[in-house]
């Protein structure tokens, strides 16, 4: 086939090019008018019904099911459209008045054209046709009217945006973060900083956040606010069973910190004008929203919990038996033995959070384990009884926090203490009024000691008895006898110590021997005195040593066999005047004839 329809073959091709351009052009400015849309009409429903992130999500599939329903009728049909050549041949005839030559030329120009009739008449029109096709100009008959419109939709849709974003650049950060489903409020004149419920932060942004409170306490408001500050906010309460019945309740400015001489309980927080109420004692779940100016929280939902039912326990170490540890339970008041380890722990229905004893000014967290530094007794579970915790919930296990006695006071009790325990539980509640203990004492007082001798002088190398009792409230640990030699002219020998007894096995309290003391081992002669000393240590705890009691002194003259006869005599004499003078007063009652 010969090229002389090649003008007319460029020209449909440019024409086609251009009508093409024109619709791609409707498509994308319809597919542009169709963003705008969908995000002026979810900032609007956003921003004017403020729904939850729930309701957000259901608006933004509703939206793009919508834009993808709007680009299938309005922008899909201009994607789709295919003209070919003959019906671009067809347009150029119809805007230039032309009969059927060219659409007839390029059908001419086809192979089979040869089989239809005359060749003459064929490259007739057509060479016709080739001379016409030179002169012919551009077709720009395109729908003018559709772009045109969207042209002016595209333009307002996307001038909107941009004064949104210039004029409320917040509004618009704040849409864009909700759009990706934040918990974020829109701004607004009032500002809420913090919500603070009970002492704590409330995570006010969020869907229905729930704050636990404890059942038959009040609950305590506190809001930071900058920005417009009203006089008074409000308290919006609806009950949790019935949606229709609300009640309202002033939230007031609160009076400055620094006329009242108080501390700020959110010093340390945002900065800003704080906002404080009290609800009445709280029996049942509440859903609450704040409002102040014109911002507002979400609506939170106060769950009403019991707080954790709890009682102490412990095991007391006494020091008067080597048996295991006593298991106490439920007791706050407890006598222990001077010396004696007390273990205590808290035994609570449900996980706590943190556990801390205070006494006086030291301060110890509690475990949930037991105490590396205290041998374990046997068995450290217990069970929570209804009786004692009042829980409704009987034989329940408890879970069980212990305080290590290493470093404080009931390692080794030596004086009464008070112990308080704040208790915080999973919920963040904690128990009001805190558990306290008190540990009275009761003294480990020292051995007592007696001893005494059967006579007074003795020889160098005699061995003379001495009579014994110790007694003591825990046990005898070991009795000792010191023996010290002083001359007449008032020197003295080193003393010389016996260990008279020492503990075996079994404890004993209550000691009376009698031992034979050897006075040979000493360096003494006639005129010396020995000065005796019983010495007794009771018993204590291991690694403790024990309190030491002694006896008076006890004084024997020494003297040679002469001095033994000699006193010997005098005994005899004192003895026969002594029996004389009680016969002479029988005599005088008148027993004697």
């Amino acid at each position: 086939m010969s090229g002389e329809l090649t003008p007319l073959h460029r020209l449909l091709r440019r024409i086609a090019r251009h009508r093409r351009r024109t619709r791609w052009w409707i498509a994308l400015l319809g597919t542009g008018v169709i963003l705008c849309a969908a995000i002026l009409g979810l900032f609007c429903f956003d921003w004017l019904l403020r729904p939850a992130r729930e309701v957000r999500l259901v608006g933004l599939v509703v939206a793009v099911a919508a834009g993808v329903l709007a680009f299938i009728r309005y922008v899909l049909p201009w994607l789709r459209y295919r003209e070919s050549e003959l019906d671009i041949a067809l347009l150029v005839e119809k805007h230039h008045g032309i009969d059927s030559d060219l659409v007839a030329a390029l059908q001419f120009e086809r192979p089979e054209a040869a089989r239809w009739g005359s060749l003459e008449l064929e490259r007739r029109v057509i060479r016709r046709v080739a001379e016409l096709a030179q002169r012919l100009p551009l077709v720009r008959d395109v729908p003018r009217t559709p772009l045109r419109r969207r042209v002016i939709a595209a333009v307002c849709g996307m001038t909107l945006l941009a004064f949104l974003w210039i004029l409320f650049p917040e509004h618009v950060r704040t849409f864009t973060r909700r759009l990706l489903l934040e918990e974020t409020p829109y701004p607004t004149a009032t500002r809420l900083v913090a919500v603070y419920i009970n002492g704590e932060a409330v995570p006010w942004t969020e869907s229905e956040p729930i704050i636990r409170c404890a059942a038959g306490q009040p609950v305590t408001i506190a809001v930071v606010a900058r920005g417009y500050l009203p006089s008074t906010g409000k308290l919006i309460l609806r009950s949790s069973k019935n949606d229709h019945r609300t009640v309202e309740q002033d939230l007031p400015h609160a009076i400055p910190k620094e006329s009242t001489g108080d501390t700020d309980d959110h010093a340390g927080g945002p900065a800003g004008e704080v906002y404080r109420a009290e609800l009445p004692v709280l029996q049942e779940t509440v859903h609450l929203r704040i409002l102040l100016g014109d911002a507002a929280t979400n609506w939170l939902t106060l769950a009403c919990l019991n707080p954790p039912a709890v009682i102490l326990v412990g095991y007391v170490e006494d020091p008067r038996n080597d048996s295991a540890p006593a298991l106490m339970q439920g007791v706050t008041q407890l006598t222990v033995t001077e010396g004696a380890r007390v273990t205590l722990g808290v035994a609570s229905d449900r996980p706590l959070r943190r556990v801390v004893a205070r006494m006086d000014r030291l301060q110890r967290p509690l475990e949930k384990r037991w105490p590396a530094s205290v041998p374990q007794p046997p068995d450290t579970s217990t069970q929570l009884l209804t009786s004692t915790a009042g829980n409704g919930t009987s034989g329940k296990s408890a879970e069980l926090w212990w305080l290590d006695p290493e470093g404080l006071p009931l390692s080794e009790l030596a004086t009464p203490q008070h112990i308080i325990f704040e208790i915080t539980d999973e919920n963040n509640l904690t128990v009001d009024p805190p558990l306290e203990a008190t540990l009275l004492v009761r003294p480990d007082y020292p051995p007592q000691v007696t001893a005494r001798t059967l006579t007074k002088f003795v020889l160098p190398t005699a061995k003379p008895t001495l009579v014994c009792q110790v007694r003591d409230d825990l046990g005898i640990e070991k009795v000792t006898v010191q023996a010290q030699v002083i001359h007449p002219d008032g020197n003295s020998e080193p003393p010389v110590v016996w260990t008279m007894w020492e503990k075996s096995a079994d404890r004993v309290k209550v000691l009376d021997e009698k031992w034979k003391i050897d006075l040979g081992r000493l360096s003494c002669g006639k005129g010396d005195r020995v000065e005796l000393v019983v010495s007794a240590t009771d018993i204590r705890r291991p690694g403790r040593e024990g309190a030491v009691s002694s006896s008076e002194p006890i004084t024997l003259e020494v003297t040679d066999l002469a001095g033994i006869l000699a006193i010997m005599s005098e005994i005899d004499r004192q003895s026969a005047e002594e029996l004389r003078e009680m016969i002479d007063k029988q005599l005088d009652v008148g027993g004697g004839p």
